[in-house]
């Protein structure tokens, strides 16, 4: 069928270009078979280019996932030194870019101030300025409580990633609308419960071999969490 418009002038298709070049003396019917195969080259085409891109960002949230877990760890480790002296594990590590720019872990149950958030808070912005737009994110293995989630409030921190959920001191889940104006609008992101079993099990050790007390209240929350 001759590909012409009601005035009898020749409309261009798309593919003409190239079947111009290509099949100068091809009859219509041939040239309409080639469009076809360029049509269905370019609907594969974009199926493949479709599929690509599905893969990059699947691959992106798998490696998201994969850099929250390998600095859990590193936070697992800053806990695993503080069972080492029979304290309390809880350990943090303060990220920016991909690096991590602060360590803490909990310290002697005297100082009550002395938690791993803060001490990774302190040392990471010990002398320097960041604000929110560096991307701050702070790990830690237990959830934090109000005083540590306030400092990161304070603070120029824009996500935490916690190990385990804390149901007796956790401030995560807090009423944003019950903060201070200053802060309604700094609510952090928050991600929970990576590598929570390692978490657990650095506590369980803890309550197994402590002497104190104040850790034999088996009606505490966060002690039946633990031992769940």
């Amino acid at each position: 069928m001759p590909n012409n418009d009601k005035n009898g002038k020749r409309v261009r298709r798309p593919g003409d270009l190239i079947l111009d070049r290509y099949m100068p003396n091809a009859t219509e019917e041939e040239r309409e078979a080639a469009r076809q195969h360029l049509r269905d080259f370019a609907a594969a085409l974009l199926r493949i280019f479709e599929r690509l891109a599905r893969e990059e960002e699947s691959s992106s949230c798998y490696n998201s996932a994969m850099s929250d877990e390998a600095f859990m760890r590193l936070a697992l480790e800053q806990a695993k030194l503080t069972l080492a002296e029979n304290e309390f594990p809880v350990g943090a590590v303060v990220v920016a870019e991909g690096k991590v720019i602060g360590r803490g872990r909990k310290s002697s149950s005297d100082f009550h101030l002395g938690h791993a958030e803060t001490a990774a808070i302190q040392q990471a912005l010990q002398g320097k300025r960041y604000t929110r737009k560096d991307d701050l994110v702070l790990y830690t293995t237990l959830e934090p409580c109000t005083m540590c989630y306030g400092t990161m409030l304070h603070c120029p921190i824009r996500k935490v990633v916690f190990g385990l959920d804390d149901p007796w001191g956790g401030a995560t889940q807090h009423d944003a609308l019950a903060l201070p104006a200053r802060h309604r609008e700094k609510v952090l992101e928050v991600v929970g419960g990576v590598l929570k079993e390692e978490s657990r099990r650095l506590l369980r050790e803890f309550l197994s071999i402590t002497n104190d007390p104040y850790w034999k209240n088996w009606n505490n929350p966060l002690i039946k969490r633990i031992m769940e």
